[in-house]
């Protein structure tokens, strides 16, 4: 037809090819949706019935003081397909490899066994990573249950319900949790209102709670304790054992404790076999990528637990696999897809945990993490009210601040108190973010009236706190 044959002849759809559907998948397709409503989008998926919790904001559960698990709000191949005709979603099938020089991915039909090549023009890998438990004889007891996140708790309790034939997931059984991390305290929480008997074990092998500063670890054991959960403390298990419709946990200094259920953190593994050699991986096989969320190889990005990030605090690439992490990777992917329109500006690791009725929080690195990157770090710790004295009611809030001694750049924080002081969390990780100096923080400018703050607000105190103890040492 020539010159104006090709003039009329329809532009075929570009073609977008989004392997795994969970949180950070959801997160990209919205705004893929959003931005180029007029791509073509296959996904593939092995299981299409397994619900997930999501940022995409049609389906968040609700905002309320307090909700129950029904208000929570979870995610399906059927609600994603809603979101737009555009998307075909491919369920019972798996990824088989990837050829970035023909555009083409390898699909594995689950059905028929049978094998596909799709061609694509721009690709997401979301897979998710896999899970594995710590190397522990006797770990794979089917009264061992496995937990990786605050979203695994519903699937833990629809199991005992199951497994017990009871309406009441909790009630009357003897359950051990072990892990580390403000999940597992989480879980051991939601466990003991549930009515179990408790107990938390926080092992050598299982992390002796890297990211804590010692005065909120042995605070955190202690409100567990104060509540009724058991807490067995730096003892490493020795095995585990099945004995008919009971676990006996071993430790190695003797000691055993008998329950109905262990509840075991397992450890995501970035799940990237079939990317090496085509991808560029990092140390811990995750998948390399910039700001942009692109790989190594054109017209490739990826996101979610099998991606690592930059720690903005190292200012290094790391694997940290983090929900929330997952699912602002795959909005910025999204958004991506087509053309550099937003960047991440890496994570600071921020968390926090309500641990009957006290609040713990953390971000960036505590002292013994920051000198693992080599960093010359050290820290100041006060107590304070967070408003003026003479109010009839207040709280008080302990601070931790960790700090680079050599250039005074604020490096971590963590801080407890019985009132939710979250905000002041996200001021925290908005100064490590822009690099702040403790010298900044003690006279950064902050709100004050009386029924809510005084003229330095309790951060201010805390970075002057640091600033006065560098000082002390500079002049001895």
């Amino acid at each position: 037809m020539g010159l104006f044959g090709n003039l009329f002849k329809s532009k075929e759809k570009q073609k977008v090819v989004v392997l795994g559907l969970n949180g950070s998948s959801a997160a990209a397709l919205s705004n893929i949706i959003y931005e180029y409503p007029d791509v073509q989008i296959d996904v593939y998926t092995a299981d299409e019935t397994k619900p997930f919790v999501t940022a995409v904001p049609a389906y968040m559960h609700k905002v309320k003081d307090e909700f129950s698990d029904a208000d929570i709000r979870f995610v399906t191949a059927t609600n994603i397909q809603q979101l737009s005709e555009s998307i075909h979603i491919h369920n019972h099938t798996l990824f088989g490899g990837l050829d970035t020089n023909s555009k083409r991915v390898t699909i594995q039909n689950l059905d028929d066994e049978t094998e596909e090549l799709v061609t694509y023009d721009k690709l997401l890998y979301a897979l998710p990573a896999v899970v594995s438990l710590p190397d522990i004889p006797g770990i794979f007891s089917r009264r061992i249950l496995p937990y990786q996140n605050a979203a695994d708790f519903l699937q833990i309790e629809t199991d005992l319900k199951r497994l017990e034939n009871s309406g009441r997931a909790f009630k009357g059984l003897n359950i051990a949790i072990f892990g580390q991390g403000y999940d597992t305290a989480e879980l051991a929480v939601r466990a003991k209102n549930g009515g179990a008997n408790v107990t938390y074990i926080a092992a050598r092998n299982n992390g002796k709670f890297a990211n804590n500063e010692n005065i909120f670890r042995q605070k955190m054991l202690g409100r567990l304790e104060e509540f009724g959960v058991k807490v067995i403390f730096e003892q490493d298990i020795r095995k585990f054992e099945e004995d008919g419709l009971k676990v006996k946990v071993n430790f190695e200094n003797g000691e055993q404790v008998v329950v109905d259920y262990v509840f075991a953190l397992s450890t995501p593994v970035p799940d990237t076999k079939l990317l090496r050699n085509v991808i560029d991986l990092g140390k811990s096989d995750e998948i390399i990528v910039n700001e942009y969320l692109e790989t190594s190889q054109a017209d490739v990005l990826a996101s979610g637990s099998s991606t690592g990030i930059g720690f903005a605090i190292s200012r290094t690439f790391e694997y940290l696999p983090m929900q929330k992490k997952a699912i602002r990777q795959g909005a910025v992917a999204g958004l991506n897809m087509f053309k550099r329109t937003a960047v991440t500006a890496g994570t600071q690791s921020s968390s926090g945990v309500n641990v009957f009725g006290m609040s713990f929080y953390r971000t960036g690195m505590s002292v013994d993490v920051a000198e693992n990157f080599d960093m010359s770090a050290d820290s100041v710790t006060i107590t304070d009210q967070y408003r003026p004295e003479y109010m009839k009611t207040n709280e008080t809030i302990t601070i931790t601040l960790v700090y680079d001694r050599h250039d005074r750049i604020i490096l971590g924080a963590q801080l407890m108190s019985m009132i939710d002081i979250a905000q002041s969390v996200n001021t925290l990780t908005i100064a490590i973010q822009n690099r702040m100096t403790i010298d900044e923080l003690s006279f950064v400018d902050m709100l004050f009236q009386p029924n809510f703050d005084r003229p330095f607000n309790y951060l201010n105190l805390a970075a002057q706190a640091a600033v006065a103890k560098e000082a002390s040492v500079f002049n001895n």
